[in-house]
C-alpha cells in the first residue's frame, strides 16, 4: 500500500492504493461515509472492504473526498464529490495493470459512488454498503444496467432494505442483509468485505 495524490492541481485528493501483483486484476474504487459527520477513508467499513479485496488480489483505491484529511478543496454538497469519484476512476483506468474497474461505497459514499459510476462505461459493476435511503431517493438506479450488490444491516436505522430491494434485479444483482449489524457494522467489517469479494469474483472479466 502507498499514499497517492491525484486529481486537479487546485484540489489534489489524498488516497491509499494497493496494487495487485496479478496482471490484469480488477481495480476497486472505495468511497467513504459523509465528510460532515466524521467520514474518511480510514472508516472501519472502508478498511474492511479494502482488506478483503486486497487479500483476494484486487487492486484497491480508497481516498478522502475533497476537504477531508489531506485532500484539498472543501465539501461540495455531493455533486462535487461525484467528480472526486471520477478522478479516482481516471487513476485506475490509466494503469495498464488494472483490468475491470468496480465502484464501491459505504453510506454517503455508496450514494456518491453509485451515482458517479452509473453512467461511466469504464466501470462494470457497483457495490453499495448501507446506502442511506434517509438522505434521499435512489431512483437513479432505475436506469442501471450493471451488476449491482447492495449490503445492509438488519438493524440499520438509515438504510431501508425494502426501499433498496426494488432496484435489485433478480438473477443479476444481489441484496445481502447482515444479521445483528446496524448502520455502522462494528464487528461485521470482514463479513462486508467477504460478501463483496464473493459477488465481484463471480462476474465475468
Amino acid at each position: 500500500m502507498k499514499d497517492i495524490y491525484f486529481g486537479r492541481e487546485d484540489a489534489k485528493l489524498h488516497g491509499v492504493i494497493s496494487i495487485s501483483d496479478a496482471p490484469g486484476a480488477p481495480g476497486v474504487v472505495i468511497c467513504h461515509p459523509h465528510p460532515q459527520f466524521g467520514g474518511s477513508m480510514d472508516n472501519n467499513v472502508v478498511l474492511g472492504l479494502e482488506a478483503s479485496l486486497s487479500d483476494a488480489d484486487y487492486t484497491t483505491l480508497r481516498f478522502n473526498f475533497r476537504g477531508v484529511g489531506r485532500s484539498g478543496g472543501a465539501y461540495g454538497g455531493g455533486d462535487a464529490e461525484m467528480d472526486d469519484v471520477i478522478r479516482a476512476i481516471d487513476l485506475l483506468a490509466a494503469d495498464s495493470s488494472v483490468g475491470a474497474i468496480y465502484a464501491a461505497g459505504y453510506s454517503f459514499g455508496a450514494m456518491i459512488a453509485l451515482k458517479a459510476a452509473l453512467g461511466d462505461d469504464r466501470v462494470s459493476a457497483l457495490v453499495g454498503v448501507a446506502p442511506p435511503t434517509s438522505l434521499g431517493s435512489f431512483d437513479f438506479l432505475k436506469s442501471n444496467s450493471k451488476p449491482l450488490l447492495m449490503i445492509t444491516g438488519a438493524q440499520d436505522e438509515y438504510c431501508d432494505a425494502s426501499a433498496i430491494k426494488r432496484y435489485v434485479r433478480p438473477g443479476t444483482d444481489k441484496l445481502e442483509t447482515i444479521s445483528g449489524a446496524d448502520h455502522f457494522f462494528i464487528g461485521h467489517e470482514n463479513r462486508v468485505g467477504d460478501i463483496a469479494v464473493q459477488f465481484l469474483s463471480a462476474l465475468p472479466r
